[in-house]
């Protein structure tokens, strides 16, 4: 692969939620917005002119809540549904300036995350344990390296005609899937 001649950003913010603030609030809803959109946005802004000089691109970090519906996390939901939209009207007006925009969707990644909304791991290990029996056909979880290097390619010039895509990268788990016995609203008071 090779690597992109210019340094490039990757907006890799995001928030499921207001830690502290039930889900279905504006105050929820706000933080997340500021985190996982208007974030991206103005750090979008702020490189752009540097990238219009350097023909760069652009990576957004998205979710594949914005592609399969995920119960408990409507506003996370909509916050990436809105990123996606945000890069697909943005990134044609972009290229005519000589820079790529796209957006990496993962799966479910073995991160930090959910231990920060405060649920029980071993909650989250049952629920990951879950997903791979029976939601992800490639049998295993994403890790962190598989997502750098998703943004590496679209970062790179092999991805130089790659354009205003979402590239969503979890094991086939949007494809579908039976659901997970016994999780379907078991400790979802706990998230």
């Amino acid at each position: 692969m090779s690597m992109p001649s210019s340094a490039y950003p990757v907006n890799n913010a995001g928030v499921v939620a207001k830690p502290g603030t039930p889900q279905d609030t504006e105050e929820n809803l706000d933080f997340i917005f500021n985190i996982n959109l208007k974030s991206v946005i103005r750090l979008n802004k702020l490189a752009i002119p540097h990238l219009e000089k350097t023909r760069g691109n652009i990576v957004n970090v998205s979710s594949i809540a914005a592609i399969k519906p995920l119960a408990g996390v409507t506003a996370y939901s909509m916050s990436k549904i809105s990123l996606d939209h945000y890069m697909k009207i943005e990134a044609p007006a972009l290229a005519k300036k000589g820079i790529r925009m796209n957006n990496l969707n993962p799966g479910y990644v073995s991160t930090n995350i959910v231990s920060r909304i405060g649920g029980p791991q071993d909650f989250f290990e049952k629920r990951a344990q879950a997903l791979v029996t029976h939601q992800i056909p490639l049998g295993r979880v994403g890790t962190c390296l598989d997502m750098a290097k998703a943004v590496s390619y679209l970062a790179s010039d092999d991805a130089s005609y790659v354009m205003g895509t979402t590239l969503v990268v979890d094991g086939g788990f949007v494809l579908g899937g039976p659901e997970i016995p016994g999780l379907e609203n078991e400790n979802e008071e706990k998230l």
